[in-house]
């Protein structure tokens, strides 16, 4: 008992000590400390807009104009994106004589990607295209398939992506001779019933530096052909959302309107705005 009240003494004793006592004032060497940045929102939208201009003068004269552009929009269950292309070119010789058609070719394709799982998803695809040179009036395109996000990540400033399809696509392609003579192709209709295996590599580093490749291949199942298209780009960053692009795409058809021959190479360069 003795030990208890001595134990409640120096407890009031130091409670009085503490009332009497004013409390200490702040540090004036401790400034106060700076609030955390602001977490950026995340990016969902992303794509680019680009334009080209090639304007050739003196013993030779042609004119080609080039646009492509892309978007993607991601959320954590849905991936939808879109991608358009178009080339338009004339030529004549300088010493005169009427304009010819060198380039007149386009694309637009549409994309949806349901997730099942972050890498893993289910896609449906529907695009169109057309390539007078090539004696393509018009070809539509469905497909339907998967794909699967190998590599999905940022590390610091560089950002890493690779995907793979498998999909099985349909299309309905229209043909029609536009050079050098105008004229019906036939058989007209033209019917496409094959898989289609691709891949898709994106990198891009120190936040100035894009580099894509694009690979798909489509055999077909029935009468014997294979389409193949290859797009390798390299972007770089100049002011803001400014960039320059380089971009090689190459198009492979091992059966072609006749008497076209099978491949088609375009080198681009473009000037860019990045979202």
């Amino acid at each position: 008992m003795a030990a208890f009240a001595v134990l409640a003494l120096g407890l009031a004793l130091g409670a009085e000590q503490a009332q009497g006592c004013p409390p200490p004032p702040p540090c004036p060497a401790c400034p106060a400390c700076p609030a955390p940045a602001p977490t950026p929102p995340p990016k969902h939208w992303t794509g680019n807009l680009g334009l080209g201009l090639v304007s050739v003068t003196g013993n030779a004269r042609s004119l080609t104009f080039n646009f492509n552009a892309s978007l993607e929009h991601k959320t954590a269950d849905w991936i939808l994106s879109g991608k358009a292309v178009g080339t338009y070119g004339e030529a004549r010789a300088g010493t005169g004589g009427p304009s010819q058609i060198s380039a007149e070719n386009a694309s637009l394709f549409l994309r949806g990607d349901w997730r099942v799982t972050r890498p893993f998803s289910v896609y449906l695809l529907g695009g169109m295209e057309t390539d007078h040179p090539k004696s393509v009036e018009v070809r539509h395109s469905q497909e339907s398939g998967v794909g699967y996000a190998w590599i999905d990540e940022t590390r610091g400033d560089e950002k890493l992506f690779l995907r793979t399809d498998a999909g099985m696509r349909l299309a309905e392609e229209y043909r029609f001779q536009y050079f050098p003579t105008p004229g019906a192709i036939y058989p007209r209709l033209y019917f496409l019933k094959a898989p289609r295996a691709a891949v898709a590599f994106h990198r891009e580093v120190d936040k100035r530096i894009l580099f894509s490749q694009d690979l798909e291949v489509i055999p077909n199942l029935g009468e014997s052909r294979v389409l193949a298209n290859s797009v390798t780009k390299l972007t770089t960053k100049l002011l803001g959302p400014l960039g320059f692009g380089v971009s090689y795409t190459v198009n492979y058809d091992s059966a072609p309107p006749p008497p076209k021959i099978p491949w088609d190479t375009t080198l681009a360069v473009t000037l860019e705005y990045l979202l």
